[in-house]
């Protein structure tokens, strides 16, 4: 048990130890300031919303066919990646982001460059669609073609 005296004498530590403390954690602010920040720009963000809809209404309409059983969706931009374990199969549009570490993405055991891709992977029994952002397809010198960018990298992996 803590005599009254030892309480008071830790306690005056404590708040003498305060500004010190401030200190110290203003000095951080700059780096946890400089963090990257994981968020799409609109442009890129609008792109994935259209996207993912065409997706849902196509496999509903067109293709009428039920939902896969398991489909993540990988999406990245030059600084940012996503997953979804949910979007692409018909449920809820959630979404995970994390930071772009050495240049490469994970999707499942498999670690993928950066860069211009759309694809359709398997790992170990699960299926990933692994697709960059109209701004990296835009930064890799992709040419738009007659019906535009988006039209280029939407139905690039049809061709």
């Amino acid at each position: 048990m803590f005599a009254l005296d030892g309480k008071r004498t830790w306690c005056m530590r404590l708040v003498r130890m305060t500004p010190l403390l401030f200190l110290v954690l203003a000095s951080l602010q700059p780096a946890i300031g400089s963090l990257p920040s994981c968020k799409l720009n609109i442009r890129d963000s609008g792109w994935l919303s259209r996207s993912v809809s065409a997706w849902d209404l196509t496999r509903r309409a067109a293709l009428d066919v039920p939902p896969p059983a398991s489909l993540s969706a990988v999406v990245f931009d030059g600084a940012c990646v996503l997953s979804s374990k949910t979007a692409m199969i018909g449920g809820a549009n959630l979404w995970s982001a994390s930071p772009i570490v050495g240049g490469k993405v994970q999707v499942g055991s498999e670690a993928i460059s950066t860069g211009v891709i759309s694809a359709a992977v398997e790992d170990r029994g699960s299926a990933y669609f692994v697709m960059s952002t109209p701004s990296v397809w835009t930064a890799g010198k992709v040419s738009p073609g007659p019906m535009g960018l988006e039209c280029a990298h939407d139905c690039g992996h049809d061709a």
